[in-house]
């Protein structure tokens, strides 16, 4: 339903059943179903940045305590676990 809505937004339409004027069912499913792959791999891909950040920090032993310091406070792995969809 957040996919339709957006959809919806992105067309300007003002209500959702508008979409199905514009999009048969099989389009907006498809469309539906693109977007939801579109977001699970960028959550992947951030995953994978989130946990370089973390291993780069616990490889500097010497610096560990430090590093996980600095991390949290400049928030580097909420950041990066949390993706901004282009």
């Amino acid at each position: 339903m957040k996919t339709l809505n957006i959809l919806r937004t992105t067309f300007g339409l003002k209500n959702t059943e508008d979409l199905g004027n514009r999009f048969s069912p099989i389009e907006l499913k498809n469309i539906q179903d693109a977007m939801i792959d579109y977001a699970a791999d960028k959550c992947k891909e951030q995953r994978k940045i989130c946990q370089f950040d973390y291993e780069a920090a616990h490889d500097n032993q010497s610096n560990f305590d430090d590093s996980l310091a600095i991390m949290y406070d400049t928030k580097q792995l909420m950041d990066s676990e949390s993706p901004d969809f282009d």
